[in-house]
Order: structure tokens, then sequence, then C-alpha cells
């Protein structure tokens, strides 16, 4: 996926967040950025509800902090 590519070209990192809405993707992107340096442990955690209401079932995405 296009964005684990992104997230990897701002490593290191100081957390890293994968958040979804009932996602099928969501074992394949945490695969993709499990050897991303981060300071913390990678959370995984669903999508909120205003976002998720607006992107819909499947949404998922990645948020981080950067060093």
């Amino acid at each position: 996926m296009a964005i684990a590519e992104v997230v990897k070209s701002h490593a290191p990192l100081k957390r890293l967040a994968l958040v979804h809405g009932a996602s099928s993707e969501v074992a394949a992107l945490e695969a993709l950025v499990a050897d991303i340096d981060t300071q913390n442990a990678i959370i995984v955690t669903d999508m909120g509800p205003v976002v998720g209401a607006h992107g819909g079932p499947g949404i998922i995405g990645l948020c981080w902090i950067e060093v």
C-alpha cells in the first residue's frame, strides 16, 4: 500500500497508529508497517465516529508523530 511507503519515509517516529472502520485490510497494513522504527508500540484502533461516518465502512488510515 502506498500509505505504508509514505510513513516509512518519515521514520523514525515517536508514535504510529493504524485506525480503521471495519476494514478487511487491517492485518495487511499492520504487516507492512510492523518494521518501522517507533519509540512506542504501534497502536491499532477503531476509527472515531465522526471521521468514520464520513469515510464509511472499510476506511483505514495511519497517523503518526515524528521524532
